[in-house]
């Protein structure tokens, strides 16, 4: 272990610079870029991870599997949960209102 000691520091140091010199450069050409072309670049990153994880989404909702919904809002269950016509129609109609009385927005 003590001698493997020099050569963890070596890489670390190694990593440290390659890092290091990475952040600068993007930092440099960002500096160079105007304000339009800027939000042009945030824009892009943006989109760059919301289309793919917006697509995954769609996906497996289109499987119609609660489960993986479930799971991301912090429930644990652990099995698919696949919902038929009827069970959609119950989760997404609003029932009555008691006493037919009207309903007050929120």
């Amino acid at each position: 272990m003590a001698a493997s000691l020099p050569m963890l520091l070596a890489g670390g140091g190694l990593a440290f610079a390659a890092l290091s010199s990475a952040v600068t450069f993007i930092v440099g050409e960002l500096a160079k870029l105007s304000g339009w072309e800027l939000l042009a670049v945030f824009v892009a990153l943006v989109l760059a991870y919301v289309l793919p994880v917006g697509f995954a989404a769609w996906l497996r909702l289109r499987r119609r599997d609660l489960g993986t919904v479930l799971e991301g809002a912090g429930w644990a269950v652990n099995t698919r949960l696949y919902l038929n016509g009827a069970l959609a129609r119950r989760f997404t109609t609003r029932p009555e209102a008691p006493n037919k009385r009207p309903r007050r927005s929120a």
